[in-house]
């Protein structure tokens, strides 16, 4: 069965079929700093692009040494809870599945010495040609078995329309301290069939994974909408 899981950091949706297998957290080595993803010379950004767009992400990590080190990185696609999914790498990715960090740079006049790798993506070797969950893993040549770091982004599609409704908390307790985020999903045009099984969404609060509220299911369905309109304090996130 195809699910559905809408995640509101800009308003997103995606498609993705999944599969349980070991969830795909975000990691780096001891000796690797300072890894983030966004989009070019939009350092804030949330790390999301477009489908066929034209739109690029680009990754930065430092790893503190003298000597520069040869890394490859390669891209897994995910469902909606950070499982690899089950779509076959040649179906979702055009190109090569693995190719090597070519850009770096070296410290200079700094307190520690360090290489400051860059990779941006999709280019020239690779682009997507699904949406949803993906992860990129960096690894030593040779050793995809051993990553040094492994980071989350998102790739999307615009088929639905969603309008959130940021408001006061509905609960007493929290109603002058917390947030809640109703939404509704317009989708004419786009069959979704039960909505209950297939559609999953998720919240992010400033692009915070360690407090998502994940997995929310519809509260109403309607014609060629569906709305999610908590009363229980599953979508309240603290002001401020």
């Amino acid at each position: 069965m195809k699910r559905i899981c809408i995640l509101l950091l800009p308003l997103l949706l995606f498609v993705q079929k999944g599969i349980s297998q070991e969830i795909l957290t975000e990691f780096s080595a001891s000796d690797i700093k300072s890894a983030r993803i966004h989009r070019p010379e939009w350092n804030l950004s949330y790390p999301i692009i477009e489908l066929n767009s034209g739109e690029t992400l680009v990754l930065h990590f430092d790893q503190i040494t003298e000597r520069v080190g040869t890394f490859y990185y390669t891209f897994i696609h995910c469902d909606k809870d950070w499982n690899p999914s089950d779509i076959f790498t040649t179906d979702f990715l055009e190109g090569f599945a693995e190719n090597q960090v070519e850009e770096y740079e070296m410290s200079f006049n700094t307190t520690s010495n360090y290489i400051h790798y860059k990779v941006a993506f999709p280019n020239n070797n690779i682009r997507f040609q699904y949406s949803g969950n993906y992860i990129i893993k960096v690894y030593p040549m040779g050793e995809p078995e051993n990553p040094v770091l492994i980071k989350r982004f998102m790739v999307s599609e615009k088929s639905v329309l969603i309008k959130p409704e940021p408001q006061r908390s509905k609960l007493t307790i929290g109603y002058d301290t917390h947030q809640q985020v109703d939404f509704t999903v317009d989708h004419p045009g786009f069959n979704i069939i039960d909505p209950n099984r297939s559609v999953f969404a998720t919240i992010l609060q400033n692009g915070r994974w360690d407090n998502a509220r994940v997995n929310l299911k519809p509260d109403f369905i309607r014609t060629g909408q569906i709305a999610f309109n908590d009363i229980s304090g599953k979508c309240n996130f603290p002001g401020g």
